[in-house]
Formats: structure tokens, C-alpha cells, sequence
């Protein structure tokens, strides 16, 4: 049988993509392209199975870790996302590092926290993770039709004018982004990019 294969040495943005996010407006809605990057392919059990070689199973287990807050494997996510930032070029002027809130404050603290401060420190770019936090809500889990925006609290003065980095570990469906992207744009971000570790494929 076929052993699906992958490199978990990988420390730069393979994937590169933009969505139009739909944003309210006074006057009417409106539509702006937001990049996206991603490091790595994540492979869930569902549809793939275990039939697959090592480094995709360590790349499970490293996004695993992340989300449940391993000190080393936080380390380790904020040093490939810098390495691969400092190889593009993404303008880093007037930017605040934030990111997509988890469902749960105690997910979001564990995973993101340290994240951040390690990441806007080797930048040399404004820590926004107090910028952007939302109440307890239901996991959407890869979902295109849950609504995140009314969960959202917002410290709008903080950000407003600025680029934002906008981070996340896995990017799946795309709709949390685009909403949280949009709820930014709508209150006064300037730009939105979103920053990934990995995106979710079963090809």
C-alpha cells in the first residue's frame, strides 16, 4: 500500500493564498483581499488514517502539542513562523502581532501567550494578543458555518491604523479567519495577513 510521505524540517511559508473578506460598513458591505501564508500540510486522521510515514504523524503530534501548550513545541512554532517571515517580504511597519481566539480563554492563553511574546520580541514588532479575545463559545472545529463574530471582545484603539499578523495554528474551512479578519478590518485595522502552521488537506 501506498505510504504517504512528507518533510517536517520545513521553516518557510509553502503555501500562499489570498480570500476576499466581506466587511460592514456604514454605507454598505465592502471586500478586501487578505494573504495568507501556511508552513506545513496537516494530514487529520480522519480520511488519511495512519497510513502515512513518520514526519506526518510528528507534524500530528507537534500541532497536537502546540494546542495543548508544550513549552517546547510553542519555542519551536515561534521560530519557524519568524524564520519564515523574515524570508518573505511582508511589510512588518506599524504591525501588531495577534491572534484568532480559541472557544475556550484557557486554550487561547496556553497556546498563544508565550507564542506571541516570543515572536514580536524576535520581530521587533507590537505584541497584540490582549488586543483581540472572545467568551467561551462551541468549538467550530474546521466549520464554514459558524458564526465566531458575536463572540469576539475587541480593544479597537489598540490596533486601529495598524497592520495586523493575524496567527492561528491550523487553517482548515478558512471561516474564522475571514471573520475575525473582517471583524478588524471593520474597526479600524488597516491590513490583515494571517500567519498559519499548517493547513488542513486530505489530497
Amino acid at each position: 500500500m501506498y505510504t504517504l510521505k512528507y518533510d517536517k524540517n520545513i521553516k518557510e511559508f509553502r503555501h500562499r493564498d489570498s480570500c476576499f473578506v466581506r466587511m460592514r460598513k456604514e454605507k454598505g458591505m465592502f471586500f478586501k483581499e487578505c494573504k495568507y501564508y501556511v508552513i506545513h500540510d496537516y494530514y487529520p486522521l480522519s480520511g488519511i488514517g495512519n497510513d502515512v510515514d513518520i514526519n506526518i504523524k510528528n507534524i500530528r503530534n507537534f500541532i497536537f502539542s502546540f494546542k495543548d501548550g508544550r513549552k517546547a513545541d510553542v519555542e519551536y512554532a515561534a521560530n519557524i513562523i519568524v524564520e519564515s517571515l523574515k524570508k518573505e517580504s511582508i511589510n512588518i511597519e506599524n504591525t501588531c502581532l495577534m491572534i484568532i481566539p480559541a472557544s475556550k480563554p484557557e486554550k487561547t492563553n496556553k497556546r498563544f501567550e508565550y507564542f506571541c511574546s516570543m515572536v514580536a520580541k524576535a520581530l521587533n514588532i507590537e505584541n497584540g494578543f490582549n488586543y483581540l479575545s472572545a467568551i467561551e463559545h462551541e468549538e467550530t472545529k474546521g466549520s464554514s458555518d459558524k458564526n465566531i463574530r458575536p463572540f469576539l471582545i475587541l480593544n479597537s484603539e489598540q490596533y486601529k491604523g495598524k497592520n495586523v499578523l493575524l496567527f492561528d495554528d491550523v487553517i482548515t474551512s478558512g471561516s474564522s479567519f475571514k471573520q475575525v479578519a473582517a471583524k478588524l478590518l471593520e474597526t479600524g485595522a488597516k491590513s490583515v495577513t494571517g500567519l498559519f502552521l499548517a493547513k488542513t488537506t486530505r489530497e
